[in-house]
């Protein structure tokens, strides 16, 4: 802690160490309405300790310092300890600030001392209380390292990733991290002619985190009193969870992506060179053990892909009518109205087979709205609305951020959202229902969160700008649940019909005001708009007003995740890949749409939205293989896993492995078809594909102008940031 010396506000409030009280905000993270009156108990007057044997390499630090001060200038103080910025003889040598070196042309940016404590407001809130204790063993020497914060993340788990590992510390867009534990560094040194690399000089050889309670708690749990903690007496806990057989334990840890990971690529590659299908028995935790198949190669991914009998989407029909089966339908209904039969209403076109009638009847009513004649028609007049939309989002980005910005917050997801809310016809939600407090607290419904009362610690003021719409937030929970969840988790179920429950009867509002505007002459431009304007014969209208709305939810849950993942992964392959960064430059620069949509899906081939597709065969079925007749087992699972099948060579001159840059017509005919699998192919082509790649392409043309030198940002935030495989951050920098 600080010595406030002359500056009372210096002083750091003692919610930041102890739990129980009050930190920098205000907050008290174990509050009895956030944690439960028993929990209270247990956790006022504790803290945690952080604990690191670092083994320090002493020798190889004082040959990298040398000599002229650089140690002193990599640590940012002298060797009697008094700070470069403020080398005044003072009794306490922590009084001091950085106000008199604000260029860091003495104490520098990068030092050690100042990146971990650069003792502004915002540091505030990331202080920690820490000792080293020096050990010696053998030839090792080290140090035993102890922290105390009331909040792991935010304070130590934040210095060491922030403001040590990263390179963007405060602004200063560097490939720079803490020079003495960061790892491996760049320093900056303002005394030096240039950037000095340094090698580590610090390996952590283990550590833990550990609770230690106050010495009211520790009466309590000597004698018993929170035995029954886990159990009871917290509001909104769910019960314990049933024991695990242990001779499941591995099966229950399966995952269906692990063959994907860049890392790991020795299953698709298997597949691949042999022509093979490898099985697995598992078990999902959620249902009982089943045969899953691993196909890669792209001819087999092809074929199933192409037989929507033989191997349905069967899951998805199953997921949406859990999502579907506590829904009251009834805000879709005017006065009078009886509700019609669901079973149709209840269902996706993603989980239907190409010859079901209610898949028919809606790409019907698609074509119709959109005077097309085809899949490839509608989805062309689709794609020719984006730009129009995209133009204002990527002005203010680039307006309001001339250096650089995240591409996933500021244009990734903004304009699939517009996109949504202009054309396809969705209620704009700009607010915060009491929907969007209780899943952005991750709650599993509204009372819940009231019980619990995590609504009122929903942010107010200038912190709500920081946070995604409310749109943005519904179809997010739903598509994780529907598209990405493999396990089908009772959890991630009640988050995703949570959801639904909102974006439905918001939508059933829109929808129903918008039939009120048709009637009056005063329709708007929208899809939802332009299907609504033609009826579907011999169907009464709450069916019809429904079978618009399910498939204006459709478009939207599958688009915009889809288009967001697209933007990041697209910008992401470009950056990794210089010459395809050039090729794209030029391309924009030319005009050239055609050969800008090629790069946009060779990188889709390489780092595809959808890299696993998922089958089903209830009945069983059959494949050709080079070495014979492969038969499926009834009621299994099928992972196509099309990162792999997109890099099956097809034979000289073209390597599959690699970016193709040549766009000859030879070349073009050979990869397209297997570009194609980025969207699925077949039955179940990917209606919004040329949407997507029209989002994508509009993104790029301002990014790729030549004044605006695109680049990584530095440090892990230039790196593509996912959870739930759905992308979170990518950092650019224009120089």
């Amino acid at each position: 802690m600080d010595n406030p010396g002359s500056n009372p506000g210096a002083l750091i409030p003692p919610g930041e160490f102890i739990l129980g009280y009050g930190d920098v905000d205000g907050n008290d993270p174990v509050a009895e309405k956030t944690v439960g009156a028993p929990m209270r108990e247990l956790c006022v007057n504790g803290t945690f300790l952080v604990f690191r044997k670092i083994e320090q390499d002493a020798a190889a630090f004082a040959s990298a310092a040398g000599a002229n001060g650089l140690a002193e200038r990599l640590f940012g103080r002298t060797k009697d300890g008094r700070s470069l910025a403020d080398t005044t003889t003072k009794s306490d040598l922590d009084d001091f600030s950085y106000d008199p070196d604000p260029g860091g042309g003495k104490c520098p940016f990068g030092s050690h001392v100042r990146r971990l404590n650069p003792r502004n407001d915002e540091s505030r809130r990331h202080r920690i209380i820490r000792r080293g204790i020096p050990y010696q063993d053998g030839q090792k020497q080290g140090m035993l390292f102890v922290c105390l914060n009331a909040r792991i993340d935010s304070q130590f788990e934040f210095l060491q990733s922030e403001w040590c590992e990263k390179g963007d510390f405060l602004g200063s867009f560097t490939d720079a991290r803490d020079p003495v534990i960061g790892g491996g560094a760049v320093f900056f040194d303002p005394a030096g002619s240039g950037p000095v690399k340094l090698d580590s000089f610090v390996t952590v050889k283990g550590g833990d985190y550990f609770f230690m309670p106050g010495l009211a708690a520790l009466r309590g749990i000597a004698t018993g009193k929170f035995d029954l903690l886990p159990d009871a007496g917290i509001p909104g806990k769910d019960p314990p969870p049933p024991a695990i057989d242990p001779a499941l334990f591995a099966e229950l840890m399966f995952d269906p992506f692990e063959p994907l990971d860049a890392e790991n690529p020795v299953l698709p590659r298997a597949l691949l060179g042999n022509r093979s299908i490898e099985q697995k028995r598992i078990s999902w935790g959620s249902g009982p053990r089943q045969s899953v198949y691993y196909v890669a190669c792209r001819d087999h991914v092809r074929q199933i892909l192409a037989d929507d009998v033989t191997f349905p989407s069967d899951q998805y029909a199953r997921k949406i009518a859990a999502l579907l089966a506590s829904y009251d339908f009834r805000a879709w209904l005017r006065d009078g109205e009886a509700p019609p039969d669901l079973g149709a209403i209840k269902k996706v076109m993603l989980g239907m087979t190409h010859d079901d009638p209610e898949k028919k009847e809606r790409l019907r009513m698609l074509y119709d709205a959109l005077g097309a004649a085809s899949v490839e028609d509608f989805k062309k007049n689709l794609a020719a609305q984006v730009e129009k939309i995209a133009e204002p989002i990527l002005t203010k980005a680039l307006t309001d951020n001339p250096t650089g910005f995240d591409i996933v917050s500021h244009v990734a997801y903004p304009l699939p959202l517009l996109f949504a809310i202009k054309c396809l016809g969705f209620p704009a939600l700009a607010g915060f229902s009491e929907t969007y407090q209780a899943l952005f607290f991750g709650r599993e419904s509204i009372d819940d969160a009231k019980a619990t009362g995590f609504l009122d610690l929903f942010p107010q003021g200038p912190a709500r700008a920081a946070l995604p719409p409310e749109l943005q937030l519904l179809i997010h929970t739903i598509a994780v649940f529907l598209l990405i969840d493999q396990y089908e988790t009772p959890s991630a179920l009640r988050f995703a019909q949570l959801a639904v429950r909102e974006l439905l009867d918001r939508l059933a509002a829109e929808v129903l005001a918008e039939q009120d505007r048709i009637a009056k002459g005063t329709a708007g431009s929208s899809l939802l708009s332009k299907l609504l304007s033609k009826p579907s014969p011999n169907v009464d209208d709450a069916t019809f007003r429904m079978r618009v709305g399910m498939i204006i939810v459709e478009l939207g849950v599958g688009g915009i995740d889809t288009a967001a993942k697209g933007v990041a992964n697209v910008v992401d392959a470009l950056l990794s890949y210089p010459p395809a960064l050039q090729a794209a430059q030029q391309a924009a620069a030319a005009g050239a749409d055609s050969k800008l949509d090629n790069l946009i899906l060779e990188c889709l081939r390489l780092n595809p939205v959808a890299p696993l597709i998922v089958r089903e065969c209830p009945n069983g079925g059959t494949l050709d293989l080079p070495s014979g007749t492969f038969t499926f087992e009834s009621g299994s699972r099928i992972l196509l896993i099309t990162a792999a099948a997109m890099r099956d060579p097809v034979g000289a001159p073209v390597n599959l492995q690699n970016f193709v840059l040549d766009d000859s017509a030879s070349t073009l005919a050979t990869v397209g078809p297997i570009r194609r699998l980025a969207f699925g192919d077949g039955a179940h082509g990917c209606l919004g594909s040329e949407t997507v790649v029209a989002e994508i392409r509009a993104v790029l043309k301002p990014l790729l102008a030549p004044d605006k030198k695109l680049r990584r940002a530095a440090g892990p935030k230039g790196r593509k940031q996912e959870d739930s495989k759905l992308p979170v951050s990518l950092e650019v920098r224009f120089d």
